[in-house]
């Protein structure tokens, strides 16, 4: 195995947790389950927290569904994972995919947003169907002031800002 795909070398690195994808449905699910599989029990052994990004079928965002959602989350926290990053697609969709989980949910940031008041009002949104929290990428890192818009979200998430207390922290 690859030094750089072990837990083992994340864990000599200073890691405390370790992310993978999984794809239940799709036609890479018999590599992606086992290799969950496989990096959970390595992420016990050592002690460090998993995080999986899971998609019924993959990038197929046609099986997106509430339904579809929640078993891939399901199987994901049944396959090891200690937290589930998934798509949020609305509320009522999160709130069954939040409901039907005994581990935290978080959402992923998602394609790049059109505005920032979009992004805050999906994490609101989010938050408000049970999320525990976000796993952004670009919507921060692409950001004019990356630092305000992470303050903004941490506002949201620790402080049960609103979207419009939020936004004034962009200014």
């Amino acid at each position: 195995m690859s030094q750089f795909l072990s837990v083992e070398a994340a864990v000599k690195l200073g890691a405390d947790g370790v992310v993978c994808m999984a794809f239940p449905g799709s036609e890479f699910e018999h590599l992606t389950l086992p290799y969950q599989a496989r990096i959970g029990e390595e992420a016990e052994k050592w002690g460090v927290a998993l995080l999986v990004e899971a998609l019924p079928r993959g990038f197929d965002r046609s099986s997106w569904t509430g339904t579809n959602l929640a078993a891939a989350a399901r199987i994901a926290a049944e396959w090891g994972a200690d937290m589930v990053k998934t798509a949020f697609t609305n509320a009522d969709d999160f709130r069954m995919v939040t409901s039907e989980n005994y581990i935290p949910m978080v959402i992923l940031g998602g394609e790049k947003a059109a505005d920032e008041r979009q992004v805050l009002e999906s994490v609101r949104e989010a938050l408000d169907a049970g999320a525990a929290g976000v796993a952004m990428g670009r919507n921060i890192w692409q950001h004019p002031h990356p630092e305000r818009i992470t303050a903004a979200v941490a506002a949201l998430i620790h402080g049960n800002a609103t979207v419009d207390e939020a936004l004034k922290l962009l200014k």
